[in-house]
Order: structure tokens, then C-alpha cells, then sequence
């Protein structure tokens, strides 16, 4: 199994996942986990190498992006570097002026959702003062707050800048020089047989599943709706410039499977009528299942498995 994972990154046999989760489940999580956490220190060595001030990390919805940037802090700090974070999300625009899809929803893939003004003088402001006023965006009202967060910087500080748009050109306009990309994803497919398999994508589907519930109020059959327009923003909006970063990784846990197989069957099971339901439900058959007590306390994981929540009560 182990050969097998190294060596084929991208395909991992479901049924080698089984075995090795019956058989030897603490090196299946600490492979998991240290190959994640390799990424970060080779990246953190790039940054203070590089000398860039700033960084941008990008991925699709649900790669991990938040808790990556406080990883990526986490290791600078360790090199004598140090870092602030902040995130595009503040930078929206209030929600009634979001641009919508033609069925009506709001397209909160679209790269307009951006207040670009706003952020190009932080920006500059950080470059040329060393300090700004950052907005604040309340998701709750879908507006944003009357109260900035003040935010003072040295020469020798790293601003770590995430967002699903961080590696759109428009956001950095002609200070590339100034910038360290990184876009990461799940690119980590799970093979059931020569005919079926978990694609990577309805993996970071599951993670925004379980996230959504726990932290969202957001019902399955909310999700699964949005899911199509989601992918399709990705596909406009983010992956076009995935190929601009200076490095690029799988965020895969390949342990994560088998978590989301115990939490998710009970409500795919309920919901067979929705889009995916009734397919993902079949394919999580063939997988072994694991509770959230067996994630190591400062996994990425935890950024989808609300630590504490007892899931079975949310069905």
C-alpha cells in the first residue's frame, strides 16, 4: 500500500484503502498527514527564500485553503518570519449587488463579487505605508461591516492573501514581483473497479458537505443544488490560472475517504431522489468507515469535521 500511494498519487485503489485502514490505520494517518505537511515546509522555505512579500493561495472551494495559510504562518514563524493573514472574502461586495445566474441564484464563484478599489489600496497602502485598514465582510447579513481591522506591518513581514480569485491577474495588476503563488486542489481519485471510481472533485464535494451542515445550517440538498454552479464558476474563474503558481499540491488525505463514507451514507441514504445522492450513496458502499476521534489533533481535516460536533445528531 505504501508503494502504491507514493508511487500513484493520483489513483489509490479503494480496496487497498480498506486493507491498510483494518491492518495498519496509524501509518495510513500519519502517511496522510506528513505528505500534507511536507508540502507546507518546502513552501515555507520557498517564501523565505524567495523574499516576496506577499502570497497568494488559491484552490477551488473546499481544498483546504484557510487552514493551509495558517499552516504556511505556522512554518515561517519557525524560520523567523513573520506573517498576517488575510482573506479575499472580506473584500466582497454586500450580497444585493452580487451578480446572479440566470436561474436566479447568486454567482458567488464570479470574479466581480470583488471589490477591487478596495483592494488595491490596501495593497498599496501595505507596500507604501506599511499599514491599512482592512474591511470586514459579515456573512450573516451579507454586508459588510462599518468596522475596519487596523493592520500595521514591517518591511520584513510575509502577507499571506487566500481566495478562491488569488491567482486571477486582474487581482495583482503589474506588481507580480511582489507576489509567491501557490493553488492547491484534490486531485487524488479512489478506484472502486476498472469501471467506477471517487473522483478527486466529488471528494472535495463530500468535504463541503460535512462543512456546510455542521457550520452552514446549510441542508444536503442545499449543497448538492449549488454544486453544479459551483464547479462550473471553478471551471470560469479559477482554474485558468492554476497553471501561474509557483507551486501547486494535493491536498488528498487518503484516510479522509473513509471518515466522510461514515458520516455522509447516513444522509446520501435519506436523500437518494437529489442530484449525486443516489450515485455517491452506491459508491460509499464499497468503503471501510471511520469516526472523527482517529484525525490527529492539528490536521486539515478539521477544517471540514467540526472537532466536538457529534455528526449523527445533525441527520
Amino acid at each position: 500500500m505504501k508503494n502504491l500511494i507514493e508511487d500513484r498519487k493520483s489513483s489509490i485503489p479503494i480496496s487497498e484503502l480498506n486493507e491498510m485502514a483494518r491492518n495498519n490505520l496509524k501509518w495510513l494517518i500519519d502517511f496522510s498527514e506528513t505528505k500534507y505537511n511536507d508540502e507546507i515546509h518546502v513552501i515555507a522555505n520557498d517564501i523565505v527564500y524567495d523574499r516576496k512579500p506577499f502570497v497568494l493561495l488559491a484552490g477551488p472551494s473546499s481544498s483546504g485553503k484557510t487552514t493551509t495559510s495558517y499552516k504556511i504562518s505556522e512554518e515561517l514563524a519557525k524560520r523567523g518570519k513573520q506573517s498576517i493573514y488575510m482573506s479575499l472574502d472580506d473584500f466582497f461586495i454586500n450580497r444585493e449587488n452580487t451578480p446572479k445566474l440566470p436561474d436566479g441564484q447568486y454567482d458567488f464563484e464570479n470574479f466581480k463579487i470583488l471589490d477591487l478599489d478596495a483592494f488595491y489600496k490596501c495593497i498599496d497602502d501595505l507596500i507604501n505605508k506599511h499599514e491599512t485598514e482592512l474591511p470586514i465582510f459579515d456573512f450573516v447579513t451579507g454586508r459588510r461591516k462599518k468596522e475596519t481591522r487596523h493592520l500595521r506591518i514591517t518591511k520584513d513581514h510575509v502577507i499571506i492573501i487566500e481566495g478562491i480569485h488569488a491567482l486571477n491577474p486582474e487581482l495583482i495588476g503589474t506588481n507580480t514581483d511582489f507576489f509567491y503563488k501557490i493553488y492547491i486542489c484534490v486531485y487524488t481519485d479512489f478506484i472502486i473497479n476498472k469501471q467506477s471510481k471517487i473522483p478527486a472533485k466529488l471528494l472535495r464535494f463530500m468535504r463541503r458537505m460535512i462543512r456546510d451542515i455542521q457550520t452552514r445550517g446549510s441542508s444536503i440538498e442545499h449543497t448538492i443544488n449549488m454544486w453544479n454552479n459551483v464547479c462550473a464558476g471553478e471551471e470560469k474563474f479559477i482554474k485558468p490560472y492554476r497553471e501561474t503558481a509557483h507551486h501547486m499540491f494535493d491536498t488528498t488525505h487518503p484516510y479522509e475517504l473513509l471518515l466522510y463514507s461514515q458520516y455522509l451514507t447516513p444522509l446520501l441514504e435519506k436523500n437518494q431522489h437529489l442530484a449525486y445522492a443516489k450515485e455517491l450513496y452506491e459508491k460509499l458502499q464499497f468503503c471501510d468507515k471511520l469516526k472523527q476521534d482517529c484525525i490527529p489533533e492539528n490536521s486539515l481535516l478539521w477544517e471540514f469535521i467540526v472537532k466536538g460536533v457529534d455528526i449523527e445528531k445533525l441527520y
